[in-house]
C-alpha cells in the first residue's frame, strides 16, 4: 500500500498517521488501530485523563474508564 498524504500547502504534505486531531498526544493511526481508542476524541474511555497521559504516564488502558486515577484525585481520611 503506498502512502497517504494530505495537502496542508502547496509545497508540504503530511502523513495520516502522523497526525493527531484529538491533541492527545497519541497518533490517530495507532489510536484507532493499536489501542482502540477514538482519535477524534482525547479522553476515549470518558475517564477524565487523556489517552496520551493514561499510555504514557500512568502506563494504563486509555480504553477502560477508571483504569488510573491521578494523585491529586486520592482523597485519604486521616485518623483524628
Amino acid at each position: 500500500m503506498g502512502n497517504l498524504y494530505i495537502e496542508i500547502e502547496p509545497t508540504q504534505y503530511m502523513f495520516f498517521y502522523d497526525l493527531d486531531c484529538d491533541g492527545d498526544g497519541l497518533r490517530d493511526s495507532p489510536e484507532g488501530n493499536s489501542y482502540y481508542t477514538d482519535p477524534g476524541n482525547p479522553d476515549s474511555d470518558g475517564d477524565g485523563i487523556s489517552d496520551g497521559d493514561e499510555v504514557f504516564i500512568y502506563n494504563t488502558n486509555p480504553s477502560v474508564p477508571d483504569s488510573a486515577i491521578p494523585a491529586t484525585l486520592i482523597i485519604q481520611k486521616c485518623p483524628l
